[in-house]
């Protein structure tokens, strides 16, 4: 019989060569070590590589309409697109909202997502926030600048006693719904 030096069990070696403990008492001990043991193998991995694409300043573009004309415009393009208005203030020639786009929405980058162990896969919402400032009220064409942001919130469900997991962090826009506003803004009412 000999003794473990880390664990002090009582161990022998059975017809096999097999190291065996000694003591009836124990058995709770090796439990304990594979349930540590699973339970530390089988929760959800998360990596999360941040945007590539870098923030630069809002474009700002000259309309061939006028002000008037541009302010209904901004929010007829929140309405057609069924945006959420958040802040509106045209003392300020200020619109802001959010639109709530699919994973898959390529217009705004939040990064790779990759997820070892899930136990659903995982659901990703982008929310991108638009800001639409104008100038130019007493001009015959206005100008607007236009400023996209946006997050996103991931949620799936760990392996380990299937508990929802939620991430979120920063997305930037990759320019495509600035586009898509300026042509609206732009084109034939």
């Amino acid at each position: 019989m000999v003794r473990h030096e880390l664990t002090g069990f009582a161990l022998s070696k059975n017809k096999k060569g097999c190291a065996v403990s000694n003591d009836d008492n124990e058995w709770w001990v090796y439990v304990a070590m594979l349930v540590l043991l699973l339970m530390t193998a089988s929760c959800a991995k998360i990596e999360v590589t941040p945007p590539e694409v870098r923030l630069t300043a809002a474009p700002v573009r000259t309309l061939p309409v006028g002000y008037e004309a541009a302010w209904a415009r901004t929010i007829g393009w929140f309405d057609a697109h069924e945006a959420e208005i958040t802040d509106i203030d045209q003392g300020n020639r200020y619109i802001e909202g959010r639109v709530g786009l699919t994973s898959v929405d390529a217009r705004l980058d939040c990064g790779t997502f990759h997820v070892d162990t899930a136990l659903s896969p995982p659901s990703i919402v982008k929310v991108a926030k638009v800001r639409v400032y104008l100038r130019g009220v007493f001009a015959e064409h206005a100008e607007a600048r236009i400023n996209v942001t946006g997050h996103y919130k991931m949620t799936l469900v760990d392996n380990y006693a299937a508990q929802l997991i939620t991430r979120t962090g920063p997305c930037v826009s990759r320019g495509g719904l600035e586009r898509e506003i300026f042509a609206f803004l732009a084109g034939p009412f």
